[in-house]
């Protein structure tokens, strides 16, 4: 009962972080200017995520200096060009184009697509944001505005996911959305230096990043988690790395259930290698409330008082569940219909947990990769393929 209702407190204490955080007076850009100019990139991939209905606020922002979009894709026959390439005619107008990346260095194309449009930048402040991000007009000016807060090197926002409408996609926003309410508003809270971040949106100062940029794309290249990088490199140079309450929910629908596994086990890989430790981890998994509860419920042989605790820590995530949507997204009635699917996520959990903490590798474009230090990987070449290279180069000699 004590670790339920120390679990329980520490759920409170991360929705009045959520409350300060929501609320906190924001930073606003001055009606007389000056407005600095801005690149956008944003690395496209495939056409699952919205891109078709999120891509046209882009091309409509009311930021009145200038702005650059640079669409990164991959390869020049991807799906999303030709949904890029209907925008580009639709307003020709913009300074837009599409950069099609041509490195192959980085153990994922995302990094490549990033460093080829990097290269095409004009202007000093730059934001990278995914091609899921969903966002208003507002964006680019409420991402200046925070940039140009005294010693603000580098802002991010924390990711929110929605417009769920499949079983695997509705559990994860809710899910996620809900741990993002308590257990990150915590971390928000008590860390003074930010070591975290989320890809999906990233605003920096040019001149900052070049500071490191060599450091930053190796980095980039062969680590886990470029949003977990990218904010961690900042600090490391001692440049300042802020949250900041800017709507810019990902887009997280027509998912399979297998397709939500995937993810999220990625995830909680990520979340192992923040910590440090895969049994600091572990001993992570005391936090949540649903599992203690569950272990009352079983060991008083269903008293109860195990029913009532139960439904107590069900309710409790439900209710958190209800304000985080009502406050951040307007999607009340998601979770008014779909509150039931809250405690098959949390149990989902034990999965979760289980694979990160014996798992310590991962698979890229067909290609395998193992942690070597945190979020460092190594790629992992089988034995016949090393000796395939050196019968080879023998009959070179």
């Amino acid at each position: 009962m004590g670790l339920i209702a120390f679990d329980l407190s520490l759920q409170l204490l991360g929705i009045g972080s959520l409350f300060f955080f929501l609320f906190r007076k924001k930073r606003v850009l001055s009606p007389d200017g000056p407005y600095p100019d801005v690149s956008l990139v944003k690395p496209c991939y495939a056409n699952a995520d919205g891109e078709e209905k999120n891509f046209d606020v882009l091309f409509r922002q009311d930021y009145p200096g200038k702005l650059q979009i640079l669409f990164a894709v991959s390869e020049p026959d991807d799906p999303i060009v030709p949904v890029v390439e209907a925008f580009l005619r639709k307003y020709p107008d913009v300074d837009a184009r599409i950069v099609v990346s041509t490195t192959r260095e980085a153990y994922w194309r995302k990094i490549d697509a990033l460093y080829d449009a990097q290269k095409k930048v004009k202007y000093d402040l730059v934001i990278w944001s995914d091609s899921d991000a969903i966002v208003r007009e507002n964006y680019v000016s409420s991402m200046v505005a925070c940039l140009e807060e005294p010693g603000v090197s580098l802002v991010t926002t924390p990711q929110y996911d929605t417009r769920g409408n499949t079983f695997a996609s509705i559990m994860k926003n809710l899910g996620n959305n809900c741990d993002v309410a308590t257990y990150l508003m915590l971390l928000n809270l008590f860390s003074r230096r930010k070591k975290v971040g989320w890809g999906h949106s990233l605003g920096f100062h040019r001149a900052d990043f070049e500071a490191f940029e060599e450091e930053a794309w190796e980095c980039l290249r062969t680590h886990f988690a470029d949003d977990q990088m990218m904010p961690a490199l900042f600090t490391k140079h001692k440049k300042r790395v802020v949250f900041r309450h800017i709507y810019c929910p990902v887009e997280y629908s027509n998912k399979r259930f297998s397709e939500m596994l995937n993810q999220q086990s990625r995830f909680a890989l990520c979340q192992k290698a923040a910590l440090g430790n895969r049994w600091l981890f572990l001993v992570s998994f005391l936090g949540l409330p649903q599992f203690p509860a569950v272990a009352l419920l079983l060991v008083t042989g269903f008293s109860w008082l195990g029913v009532l605790v139960c439904l107590a820590v069900f309710f409790f995530r439900v209710a958190v569940s209800l304000t985080f949507e009502g406050l951040v997204l307007g999607s009340v009635r998601q979770t008014l219909l779909y509150f039931w699917i809250i405690p098959v996520w949390d149990l989902l959990k034990v999965y979760f947990f289980a694979y990160a903490f014996f798992t310590d590798r991962v698979t890229y474009h067909g290609k395998t990769y193992r942690f070597v230090d945190r979020f460092r990987l190594e790629e992992v070449t089988a034995p016949n393929k090393a000796m395939a290279g050196l019968t080879v180069m023998e009959k070179e000699k």
